[in-house]
C-alpha cells in the first residue's frame, strides 16, 4: 500500500547516500606508491588457494605476469584497487612514478623501457600475424566464458568474492558487488549474455579445441 511504497522510497534514498559516500570517501584514485626505482609494480588480483590456480584469477594479468617471468623483468605483485587503474580495469603497472593500464600497452612498453628483444624478433613476419590472430581470438568467447564464470554464474561468483576479503571494510563487501555489475553492463554492451551459458561455454570450448589443434603437443 502507501505507507509500503514510502518505506522503499526511504530505503531507497537511505541507499543512494551511502552510496554517494562510499564514492566519495573510498573509491577515489590513491597516490601512487613509493617504491624501488626501476621496479615494476604489478597490480593484479590473486587467485584463492582453493581455487589451485598460479598467481592471478585473471587472464590478461596472467599474461603480462608470465611475460614478465620470461623477460627476466623485474617486478613485485600488488593488490589492485580498481578505482586506481586507468583503463579502469586490471592488470596495471606502476613504474617509477607512472602508471599504465591494459596488458598489451604494458607489455609494448615494457618491451622498449627494458630493451626486450628475445621474446619474438626471431619470429616470422607470418608467425607474427599468426600471434596476434591468436591473441584476438583468446579475447572473445574465450576470454568472456572466463569473465561469466566468475561473476555472472552464481557458483563462480561465489568463488569469486574470495579474492576480495584482504580488503579492508567495508570494500570486501561492496567491491565484488561492484564489479559483477560492470562486468553485466560489460557483458550485455557487447551481446554476450544474448546467448545461453552452454552456447558461451560451446564456443569457447571451440576456441580451446582450436588453440589445441594449432599448437599440438
Amino acid at each position: 500500500g502507501h505507507y509500503g511504497r514510502g518505506w522503499l522510497a526511504v530505503l531507497y534514498a537511505g541507499f543512494r547516500a551511502a552510496k554517494w559516500f562510499v564514492v566519495r570517501r573510498f573509491l577515489k584514485p590513491r597516490p601512487i606508491r613509493k617504491g624501488t626505482e626501476n621496479m615494476v609494480y604489478l597490480y593484479q588480483p590473486p587467485a584463492p588457494a582453493s581455487w589451485g590456480v598460479p598467481a592471478t584469477i585473471s587472464p590478461f594479468c596472467l599474461r603480462v605476469h608470465v611475460w614478465m617471468l620470461m623477460a627476466h623483468v623485474p617486478f613485485e605483485t600488488r593488490i589492485p584497487f580498481f578505482t586506481d587503474a586507468p583503463k579502469g580495469k586490471v592488470p596495471y603497472i606502476e613504474f617509477n612514478g607512472q602508471r599504465l593500464g591494459d596488458s598489451g600497452l604494458i607489455i609494448d612498453f615494457l618491451t622498449e623501457t627494458f630493451g626486450v628483444t628475445h621474446m619474438d624478433d626471431w619470429l616470422t613476419p607470418e608467425q607474427k600475424a599468426i600471434s596476434i590472430m591468436l591473441l584476438r581470438m583468446n579475447e572473445g568467447p574465450l576470454i568472456n566464458a572466463g569473465k561469466y564464470t566468475r561473476f555472472i554464474d552464481d557458483r563462480g561468483f561465489e568463488a569469486t568474492k574470495e579474492v576480495f576479503t584482504k580488503l579492508s571494510f567495508p570494500m570486501r563487501y561492496i567491491v565484488p558487488w561492484i564489479m559483477r555489475r560492470r562486468y553485466k553492463a560489460s557483458l550485455t554492451g557487447a551481446g554476450w549474455l544474448a546467448f545461453t551459458k552452454e552456447e558461451l561455454y560451446g564456443m569457447a570450448q571451440d576456441d580451446l579445441q582450436a588453440l589445441s589443434t594449432l599448437l599440438g603437443d
